[in-house]
């Protein structure tokens, strides 16, 4: 019987490294293939040399004009509208999962393999995502809007490994990237300074900073400098620490206030990508990537506004969903996600349209 032909997506770190390396083990034909994503990336060699050292062939896909298409662009427009975006869910569905799968399939391939910490299971004839064993590497929220389809030609084949697992396996494999520090900030920003980059790429856009009441406290250079919660660099003092309570794009105001006032009840959810076919009344939902979860009772409330991707991207259905916490949260901030647990599994995301007032019954 002909083997298994599976592309792995290889970054040039050590987790794409162990995973390329893991399924050539179990007898899969393999090859590689990493994105080129920005100009003079030095990944691109770290991800040849540890294609050499497994002995699998490694091709680059240049995806620079579709990334900043894809998830740059958006990512600078989200921020000029009063949003915190998460570019890497983003990468994720238009490119891994789009572009990069469409080419592996091109390629002959039946399967695309990435160093993603999370485990999939397909035994019922549909994907199935479910957090990995290590959950301090738990990278499901940041998977959440990859449709099921493009997740039934997936494989994660760190699912139930620990990181000191895979660096011990990398190093026994002989592969010179077993120490490599895990990359902490967006790729596409340099020195890990979003601030900065954002007064760059974006015009200033002076707006007053309020309270709730609508009293002016003071000015600002651009919405796009903030984000829900922030406490420091607000300029603005009135004898109680202050945070960012909401950001109003239409009137370029930053809304201010004390901490109570960062409650939420709910949150709206539109884009919603359902992976699981059938949704409990109830779930945990995370609303950022290290929140631990808060139970909701979720109300899926029909069609909404389509998330953005890849053409490559299969289209699918889009709804809109209310999630009502049975406690308060703080910091419901526009433009996060908002990911859907049952258990283990993950029934799928969305992106936080907007924060709901006080606690709703």
């Amino acid at each position: 019987m002909k083997p298994c032909r599976v592309a792995v997506a290889m970054s040039g770190g050590v987790d794409s490294s162990v995973a390329a390396a893991l399924v050539a083990a179990g007898g899969a034909e393999v090859f590689g293939l990493t994105l080129r994503l920005l100009a003079g990336e030095e990944s691109v060699e770290d991800a040849k040399a540890a294609a050499g050292r497994i002995g699998i062939p490694h091709h680059v896909v240049d995806a620079r004009d579709e990334f900043r298409r894809e998830v740059v662009g958006p990512f600078a427009s989200a921020c000029a509208a009063g949003r915190t975006p998460v570019p890497c869910a983003t990468c994720n569905a238009a490119m891994k999962f789009g572009l990069l799968l469409e080419r592996a399939l091109s390629m002959g391939a039946e399967a695309l393999a990435t160093g993603h910490y999370a485990r999939l299971d397909a035994a019922a004839g549909r994907p199935r995502l479910f957090l990995p064993g290590d959950g301090e590497r738990d990278q499901t929220y940041f998977l959440a809007l990859v449709p099921a389809a493009r997740l039934a030609r997936a494989r994660f084949p760190l699912g139930g490994l620990t990181k000191d697992e895979v660096r011990a396996k990398a190093r026994e494999l002989g592969l010179a990237n077993w120490g490599k520090a895990d990359s902490q900030e967006l790729c596409f920003v340099p020195g890990g300074d979003t601030g900065a980059y954002l007064k760059v790429v974006l015009p200033d856009r002076p707006g007053r900073m309020v309270d709730s009441s609508g009293k002016a406290l003071g000015e600002h250079r651009g919405i796009h400098l903030f984000t829900v919660g922030q406490r420091r660099g607000l300029g603005v003092a009135t004898g109680v620490p202050l945070h960012v309570i909401a950001l109003r794009p239409d009137t370029a105001e930053v809304v201010v206030g004390p901490e109570e006032e960062l409650l939420s009840g709910g949150c709206e959810v539109e884009a919603l990508n359902c992976i699981a076919g059938e949704w409990p009344e109830e779930a945990v939902v995370r609303i950022r990537s290290r929140h631990p979860g808060v139970v909701a009772r979720v109300e899926r409330t029909g069609n909404g506004r389509a998330h953005g991707g890849a053409a490559a991207v299969t289209p699918r259905p889009c709804r809109s969903a209310r999630a009502i916490f049975r406690e308060p949260q703080r910091s419901v901030t526009p433009g996060q996600l908002a990911v859907f647990y049952s258990g283990a599994e993950v029934l799928g995301g969305g992106i936080i349209a907007r924060a709901i007032s006080g606690k709703e019954d």
